[in-house]
């Protein structure tokens, strides 16, 4: 018989009810039975030892330590290290390190290696035979290969999450600078179809060479200011109060830098739309 204490009764339950849950799943209730005395669950194998650690007392124990723990440990990594200083920078936080461990996941489901798995072996290796322990020290000395993972998935969260925050500021400096500006030209629209090419009203072309100058002009001015020279200069230089982007590559890492700058004075417009009928007449 394998018997688990939990530090708290609340934890026991939850994982009573894991367990319950992976045995109705294999439809055969006599694989062992579980039972459950305040903080201690007792498991008690009845057949087909293999098969009943494979899909019930694996799984319970793997889905507990992710979904019921993990958060908890991240958070505690999170306030030991001293990386956020209000509720609402520890929530973004989290969202970033998620999603760090999404895109990684994603990567090595390919190999098999995901954190998942990680935890799965080592409540396979551990419960070989039937002994008493405590959660707690399971997951003390048992763990470490995963936590290790966590943590490194904390470092590139973190990373991540500095990358952002530089970047709104860089944003919020170049709004600053539009907003200041002398506006240019009121409306300006902007085709792209494997190039960009800029027009004023109505609707005829600037040429490269206005492009060119509006593009020296605002580097000389911002010379510390990394943007993209050739299309987001020139635009920062004419600060337009409205911009019609007309496309259908509307994931484009350059029309989305665009909207995030200028906000709603962009238009987002599909190809076709230009030039409108009124004016590719004559």
């Amino acid at each position: 018989m394998i018997s688990v204490t939990f530090e708290r009764e609340d934890e026991a339950i939850i994982m009573h009810n894991l367990l319950k849950h992976f045995r109705r799943r294999t439809r055969v209730n006599r694989l062992c039975t579980i039972n459950r005395i305040n903080t201690e669950i007792f498991i008690h194998i009845n057949e087909h030892r293999e098969t009943t650690m494979k899909n019930i007392i694996v799984p319970a124990f793997t889905t507990y330590v992710i979904r019921e723990k993990e958060e908890k440990f991240v958070s505690y990594l999170l306030e030991d290290l001293s990386l956020y200083s209000t509720w609402e920078e520890q929530q973004r936080l989290f969202a970033t390190i998620y999603s760090v461990i999404k895109c990684d996941e994603k990567e090595r489901s390919l190999y098999k290696n995901s954190r998942w798995q990680l935890v799965n072996e080592a409540v396979q290796d551990f419960l070989q035979e039937d002994f008493a322990f405590s959660f707690d020290a399971f997951r003390t000395f048992r763990l470490k290969e995963y936590y290790q993972r966590i943590y490194h998935y904390i470092q590139l969260g973190v990373e991540e999450h500095e990358k952002e925050e530089d970047y709104q500021v860089f944003i919020h400096e170049l709004r600053d600078i539009i907003q200041k500006k002398k506006t240019w030209f009121q409306h300006i629209s902007i085709v792209y179809n494997g190039e960009f090419r800029f027009y004023e009203e109505p609707f005829l072309e600037i040429t490269k060479e206005s492009v060119e100058k509006a593009r020296k002009e605002f580097l000389t001015e911002y010379p510390s200011l990394r943007v993209n020279e050739r299309i987001i200069a020139p635009l920062l230089k004419w600060a337009p109060r409205k911009i019609h982007l007309y496309t259908d590559k509307w994931d484009h890492v350059l029309i989305s830098t665009i909207q995030t700058i200028f906000e709603e004075r962009v238009c987002l417009l599909p190809l076709q739309k230009f030039p409108p009928p009124s004016q590719s007449k004559g």
